[in-house]
């Protein structure tokens, strides 16, 4: 049997890019939408994803979001200082701005012609939008959406937590992309 022996500490903070360095890296041709997503919480684990995976932008719309929330800022672990992000009142706006610029629009919701994500295949880049957990992405981003990815759901329960299926989501997004597009 193999020794598996976790990274210390040390090894984990290992010297990171410069501060400029690091923002003029490129980014995965991801874009993420939070559809009226108001728990700060969630907001802040969905930064702390989106950093990790280098994703592109983080529009939150359609909320009241505070920045100085201490629930976002202890979930963000000061990830909104490094991942580009906006504020929008209109979700529909915004989607549709991006679906402009070129990005396939993909929401994450339990629909009738859902997709895995590990079924779409595609190298065009993407904007993944995610909704509050009470009310799901709204319709009209629905309606101009060109896939819908829904995760299987074998237990009990209805649904994710947005963060969480918001992870599985991009996780396979990642993979991916990072097969397609070098880093």
């Amino acid at each position: 049997m193999l020794a598996h022996t976790a990274y210390t500490t040390q090894e984990l903070r290992r010297p990171k890019l410069a501060r400029k360095e690091f923002k003029e890296l490129q980014r995965l041709p991801i874009r993420v939408v939070l559809d009226g997503v108001r728990q700060h919480y969630n907001i802040g684990a969905i930064f702390r994803l989106c950093d990790g995976f280098l994703i592109e932008h983080v529009y939150i719309c359609n909320t009241e979001f505070r920045e100085k929330s201490r629930k976002f800022v202890q979930a963000s672990r000061g990830t909104h200082r490094w991942v580009p992000w906006s504020v929008s009142s209109n979700t529909l706006e915004t989607v549709q701005k991006i679906k402009n610029e070129g990005f396939s629009i993909a929401a994450l919701e339990q629909a009738r012609d859902s997709i895995t994500p590990e079924a779409y295949q595609s190298e065009s880049p993407i904007c993944l939008v995610v909704g509050s957990e009470n009310d799901g992405v709204c319709q009209e981003v629905l309606d101009i959406s060109d896939i819908v990815f829904e995760l299987p759901i074998l237990g009990m329960t209805n649904s994710y937590n947005v963060s969480t299926a918001a992870a599985i989501t991009l996780y396979g997004l990642f993979k991916q992309k990072t097969s397609t597009h070098s880093l």
